[in-house]
């Protein structure tokens, strides 16, 4: 009765670990053949520009709708008054 050859067992030189090896059988030796992979040196990173932090009339503009929401309601959110602020250019009231 013929066992079914597995991958393993159908390596040639007698290899363990499955690799065409110089010389005898262990994997300490050195392999043969096939493609060696090079380097690969890092790319450079491209710099991206940055927004300045100081303040222009769109961010003026929704500090004082803030300012004023906040006054009459303690409650209000910084996003509801960003809300209020597009509602407003869009009408060109601010």
């Amino acid at each position: 009765m013929v066992k079914n050859k597995t991958r393993r067992n159908k390596t040639s030189g007698g290899s363990s670990c499955g690799m065409k090896l110089e010389g005898g059988s262990s994997c300490g030796m050195k392999l043969t053949g096939g493609k060696r992979r090079k380097t690969v040196s890092k790319r450079k990173t491209h710099k991206t520009h940055k927004t300045p932090n100081g303040a222009n009339t769109w961010r003026e503009g929704v500090m004082r709708v803030y300012k004023e929401m906040k006054a009459k309601n303690a409650n209000i959110k910084f996003g509801d008054a960003l809300k209020e602020a597009s509602k407003r250019k869009k009408a060109g009231n601010l």
